[in-house]
C-alpha cells in the first residue's frame, strides 16, 4: 500500500525479485547429490556385526565420521548409529541395500541427509 503511488519500476515485485532476473536452474538428479548421513542400524548384537557393516560402507567409497553403538534394543539387539562423510547419494544408497542384505540386520536401516555448518 505504501507504494501504490511509486513507479512500477521501482515497485518491489510480488516474488521479491525482478523478473528480468529469472534464469533456469538445472535440477540435479537426487543420486548426485552429495551430503553426509545419519544411519540408525538395528542389527545382531555380536562379534563381527560392526566389522561387516564397516566393510561393506568402505567398498561403496562411503567414509564414517563417527560410530556409536546406542545400546541393546532386547536380549540379542543394539542399535549402531553411523555419522557419515559427505558422499554421494549413489553410493550410501548402493551401501545401504548391501547392508540390509546382511543376515545380521534385523530392520530397515533409517537414513537422513545431514547439513553441514563447518564446510
Amino acid at each position: 500500500a505504501r507504494l501504490i503511488e511509486a513507479e512500477t519500476d521501482h515497485r518491489v515485485p510480488h516474488l521479491a525479485f525482478q523478473p528480468s532476473q529469472v534464469q533456469a536452474q538445472n535440477i540435479l538428479p537426487m543420486d548426485e547429490i552429495t551430503s553426509s548421513y545419519y544411519l540408525r542400524v538395528q542389527a545382531t548384537d555380536e562379534p563381527g556385526t560392526l566389522g561387516q557393516i564397516a566393510a561393506l560402507l568402505a567398498k561403496e567409497n562411503v567414509s564414517i565420521e563417527a560410530l556409536i553403538q546406542k545400546g541393546v534394543i532386547n536380549q540379542s539387539t543394539a542399535e549402531i548409529v553411523i555419522l557419515t562423510h559427505t558422499t554421494s547419494e549413489h553410493n550410501i544408497k548402493r551401501a545401504i541395500a548391501a547392508i540390509e542384505a546382511l543376515s545380521c540386520v534385523d530392520a530397515p536401516i533409517t537414513m537422513i541427509r545431514m547439513e553441514s555448518l563447518h564446510d
